[in-house]
């Protein structure tokens, strides 16, 4: 694979758009928008780089499944301490605050793309 293929595939897994990894990897300054998504088609159909894009999939769902699991044990962990604690509320607030601000948000979206992969 060439370079220009390699970002277009770590692009593409990125944004989800063929169109837009292939303007942000390749000079498509002067292409009209149907030959860049006719370019970009033809790249997800080359063996090497759907053979790329899938090998970047894999590892980002392995690395997405080790965070929501670390962070929904951290999150029971903290549930099981509230439940035995006088102000549990103050707990689950301060834990949510914490590294995660948008932890329901980061969960949703994750489950999302997990669905939508599986």
């Amino acid at each position: 694979m060439t370079p220009k293929q390699e970002k277009f595939a770590q692009l593409y897994v990125e944004l989800g758009s063929a169109a837009e990894a292939y303007r942000q990897s390749y000079d498509a300054s002067r292409m009209k928008p149907e030959s860049i998504h006719r370019r970009a088609h033809g790249l997800l159909e080359h063996v090497k780089i759907k053979a790329r894009i899938e090998t970047i999939r894999e590892a980002a769902r392995e690395r997405n499944l080790v965070t929501v699991d670390s962070l929904l044990v951290e999150l029971e962990q903290a549930r099981q301490i509230a439940l035995g604690a006088e102000t549990p509320q103050t707990f689950t607030e301060g834990t949510n605050r914490r590294e995660f601000p948008d932890y329901k948000k980061f969960v949703g979206v994750t489950m999302e793309i997990i669905r939508a992969t599986a």
